[in-house]
């Protein structure tokens, strides 16, 4: 809306009335105009005049001079920016983003990552902004090789090992690793996958998060040297999250019970739980000590929606990673 203050649409009518200004319209398409000079611009449009109209502020007039572009730009905590010099310059919305979320607070740029990097082209891009990414990972038992993809999604046949190839730096990166189908059973043969990966391209294992819903495959992951996190059944909290939390029968309390028991028996690091769901752990897991969230519809880029994430982040002290949606051209469709 700054590089496009408004659009003008005339009727045949009014061109046939006002025919030499129709004519000079196209003239003008490139005079760089600020709203505020819309007073001294529609007297001209619609043919009527003011004691105190000024020519050269209407942008339908030869009279017409370049004013400074100011805005206010209250997300970088400055009064008055000059829109041509300081913000126009910014070429493209990559670099947009990027300059956008390194003007944040050291702790939201640090828990901030970006969610669902399952193509090389976002994870490049996501890369540039964010200080780690979620990448979804189905093991391929008999090539011990690592699938990127979310099922039901079909695989583009992007093996983890090719993503983190085409990235600059590899180990300058954080990782989330939702992997779909471990199992207590091939938990090891995974678990030795993932750290000859980590050996190829010198990942700190402590810098890569592992999640699963099943928490018993998780030991061997923990055992390497590997942050842990058991994802919550999400269908069973949005049942509690309807009736607020409150109302909770013997079998629920049965399996909050059992959600906590798989949690403690894994010993994982975290757990993880979708943004809306944070409450459940706030009210039923005491013990743990890390939580990592997601909003999946929530994107950064988004001022208001940057507000909740912070709201976020304050709330829940114990909350270390949060996802968030980083739209993209790249993104699987």
């Amino acid at each position: 809306m700054f590089q496009i203050p408004f659009v003008l649409w005339l009727s045949e009518a009014f061109k046939k009335q006002r025919p030499g200004l129709a004519e000079r319209l196209p003239n003008y398409l490139q005079r760089r105009f600020m709203t505020d000079d819309l007073i001294h611009t529609l007297p001209d449009l619609l043919g009527f005049s003011f004691t105190t109209h000024n020519p050269g502020r209407s942008l339908f007039r030869e009279e017409w001079t370049f004013r400074s572009r100011i805005i206010v730009d209250g997300e970088r905590k400055i009064d008055r920016r000059d829109y041509d010099t300081d913000i126009a310059v910014i070429a493209d919305d990559l670099t947009y983003r990027r300059d956008l979320m390194a003007r944040q607070d050291r702790t939201f740029r640090e828990k901030v990552w970006a969610h669902e990097c399952n193509t090389i082209g976002k994870l490049r891009e996501a890369q540039q902004i964010f200080s780690g990414v979620e990448l979804d990972l189905v093991f391929d038992e008999k090539q011990m090789v690592f699938d990127v993809n979310h099922p039901p999604t079909p695989s583009i046949g992007l093996q983890l090992a090719d993503a983190l190839a085409a990235l600059e730096n590899p180990a300058a990166l954080k990782y989330w690793f939702d992997i779909k189908n471990l199992t207590p059973e091939n938990a090891a043969p995974m678990c030795a996958a993932l750290e000859t990966v980590c050996d190829q391209f010198a990942l700190v294992r402590a810098n890569l998060i592992i999640e699963s819903m099943v928490a018993q495959g998780l030991g061997p992951f923990r055992q390497a040297g590997f942050r842990t996190s058991y994802y919550l059944p999400t269908p069973f909290l949005r049942k509690l999250a309807r009736q607020s939390f409150r109302r909770i029968s013997s079998r629920d309390r049965a399996e909050i019970d059992n959600i906590n028991r798989q949690f403690g028996d894994a010993r994982a690091w975290a757990v993880s739980v979708d943004g809306y769901l944070v409450e459940f752990v706030a009210r039923f897991m005491p013990t743990a000590k890390h939580v990592l969230a997601w909003y999946q519809d929530k994107s950064p880029y988004d001022h208001f929606r940057r507000i909740e994430m912070r709201d976020l982040l304050d709330r829940e002290k114990r909350l270390a990673v949060l996802l968030v949606k980083h739209p993209s051209r790249h993104d699987r469709r």
